[in-house]
């Protein structure tokens, strides 16, 4: 090659630098955003469910301390009531998706269908609601770890 050659490759090379500089730095640019933006979304989902998990929870133990109770005979309707929130409860804590590892590491249907089947058997409110509080507590100390 003779020097005008050169003198070509590098006029060209100097006008290309910024291009594709530029497109470098708009490619980094996206994946970072792109990586930020997955990370939010799942935030987000995770705060979901968590939300979804804690309101039917409570609203499991409240329909639970409302209908049973010893000596109660509850009628059809309420049978069926208390069945579908059991099985609403149950559903819900094991469909998770984005928290599952941690109701997993929670072990939180086992200890929701003991808490509950203890009440079953003994009535005892107090212990029932220790029980149900120790297990959101437990809940809410995961989900505040999303914000940190």
């Amino acid at each position: 090659m003779n020097q005008s050659h050169w003198v070509l490759i590098a006029n060209v090379a100097s006008a290309m630098w910024p291009v594709l500089t530029g497109l470098v730095g708009v490619l980094i640019g996206a994946y970072i955003s792109n990586r930020n933006q997955r990370k939010h979304w799942v935030a987000d989902n995770k705060r979901a469910e968590y939300r979804e998990l804690l309101t039917t929870m409570t609203r499991t133990f409240n329909t639970v301390i409302i209908l049973v109770g010893p000596g109660v005979a509850l009628a059809g309707n309420e049978q069926r009531k208390l069945i579908d929130a059991d099985s609403e409860c149950s559903i819900v804590i094991k469909d998770r998706i984005f928290i599952a590892d941690e109701v997993d590491e929670m072990d939180l249907l086992k200890r929701w269908h003991e808490a509950r089947q203890h009440y079953g058997q003994t009535y005892d409110v107090g212990e029932f609601a220790s029980s149900f509080g120790r297990i959101m507590g437990d809940l809410r100390v995961s989900a505040r770890e999303i914000i940190r």
